[in-house]
This record gives C-alpha cells, structure tokens and sequence, in this order.
C-alpha cells in the first residue's frame, strides 16, 4: 500500500489503524524505514554512518522487453539477446530495496534510470539474499553489489575443458562476448569487480581446464594498470584494445563498431599473444 499510493508506511498504519477501530497503539514503532523514491533521484534516502552491517538487497521483477530501453542498451548497444541475458542471471526490476536490521532504502526505477538484477547461480550456493544491482544511466549509485568478493558470476556457463578463457572485468563485457564467440572455442569469465582478481582457488582450477587464459582489461589507465598486474601474479598475459580507440570495452565496441569489428578485433589481439 506505501508504495502503491506514494506514501509513508507510517502514513498506511495509522490509516488501517482507524478506519478499522483496531484500538492499536498510534505509535509506529516497527524498524527504521523510509518511502520508495524513484531512482532517477539518484539518492539514498537514509544513511547511518556507524552501521556496519552488510545489505540484503530485495527486488521486484518485471518482463523483459516491456520497457524498450531493455533492448535499446543489452540488444542494440551489445548484441546481448535475452536469451543470453536469463542465461547469465540477469533481470529487469521496478524497484529494489537495501535492507538490515534497522534500515531499508527503496528505489523505483523507470525507462528512463532502468534497474537490472545479476543474481548468483544456484551452483555458487551463495546464501541469503547477496546480488548485485546495476543502474546504467546513473551516475552516483550505478552499483549496489552484496555478492561475496569471490563471486564469478558466469562460470556456469563455462565448458569442463575448454581451450581459450578470456577474463572480463564486468558481466556485461562477459554476455558481450558470449554473443561473440558463440561458434568458437573462446570463453568469458568475469571478476568481481576491476579491482579484484579470481579467488587463487579457482584460477588454479581454471588453470587446469584451460589451455590458456588471457586477462581483456580496459584500455584506460586504471584498465591497463589492474591488467599489468593481474598479469604479473598470477603469470599469465594480457591485452586490451589499441588505446587510440575511444572504446574502452566489449560492449562499448560492440555499440560503437558493431559485432563483426570487434569479434575480428579481439581474434587479432589474443592471437598476437601465442
């Protein structure tokens, strides 16, 4: 009811309180919470400094292509089907909300500032409510992640034995290139974040059902400098596009060039590395 007449929960208690005599006490005194504001604002709506609990992150889904933006950015700026999109775990949302114990933030997304959802596999059997929310056209809040820093979110699409693994920096570089490499022995993976390498587990396990693995950075300074030394660690290679394009990823160039440029593209920087 809140998020359906826009207002407060404390506005919808009070109310049922009266109109039904329930004789309850007037006071609301159910955890902190605050009103769904569309996500457009760009903000949280309520913030404790002192809380270190980590979120649980609830949503409400919709279905995709309701909203022509859905194949606007996924279809149209990276070839990304829908099919490959439920593949990978990824749904469109109307709102989602961060919540612990004592506080829930709420969002409503529109076409305007969509939402999506990249939820773990089962096979991960990561407990609880742990995802990862991704709002493309806003600034100040584009991510919201709960998935433990190990997540890979796209290893179950990969083959038992396989011969070339490219290593993404994000999930939708990964469908990106799923859409690629559909009739070649090429496979994509994604870290957790730039920042943050496979776990040393599983690049070990990796390692042994791979006959190579190359790591595809982004091509800015802070893209090359991870890759470097991702590289260096863990004694495999890398590559990225030339840094005279303006495009620093797969669905940047995919958008910007079209599949078959950057699928011969890649081809030539991976092939330069045997």
């Amino acid at each position: 009811l809140s998020l359906y007449l826009s207002v407060s929960e404390e506005t919808v208690y009070k109310a049922i309180n009266r109109d039904f005599s329930l004789g309850l006490d007037d006071t609301y005194s159910q955890r902190e919470k605050v009103s769904v504001i569309p996500q457009k604002e760009g903000k949280r709506l309520f913030r404790k400094e002192e809380e270190s609990e980590p979120w649980d992150i609830r949503y409400t889904s919709r279905k995709w292509g309701i909203w022509k933006i859905d194949r606007e950015f996924w279809y149209d700026g990276g070839g990304i089907s829908v099919k490959t999109l439920n593949l990978f775990n990824v749904l469109p949302a109307t709102h989602y909300w961060l919540r612990n114990s004592k506080t829930e933030v709420g969002f409503i997304a529109s076409e305007e500032s969509p939402t999506y959802i990249y939820l773990p596999d089962k096979s991960l059997d990561i407990k609880g409510y742990k995802r990862k929310v991704y709002n493309p056209f806003k600034q100040e809040g584009k991510w919201h992640n709960s998935l433990p820093n190990t997540a890979c979110l796209a290893l179950h699409t990969l083959p038992t034995y396989g011969d070339t693994l490219l290593i993404q920096t994000s999930l939708k570089d990964t469908m990106t290139c799923f859409e690629l490499f559909k009739d070649e022995d090429i496979w994509n993976v994604d870290l957790f974040s730039e920042s943050k390498f496979l776990s040393n587990e599983l690049f070990l396990t990796l390692q042994r059902r791979f006959k190579r693995i190359i790591i595809f950075g982004d091509n800015d300074s802070t893209g090359i400098r991870q890759a470097t030394q991702f590289s260096q660690e863990n004694g495999i290679k890398y590559t990225h596009f030339p840094v005279e394009y303006d495009e620093k990823d797969p669905y940047g160039m995919v958008r910007s060039k079209g599949q078959d440029f950057t699928k011969r593209l890649i081809l030539k920087l991976i092939n330069e590395l045997k």
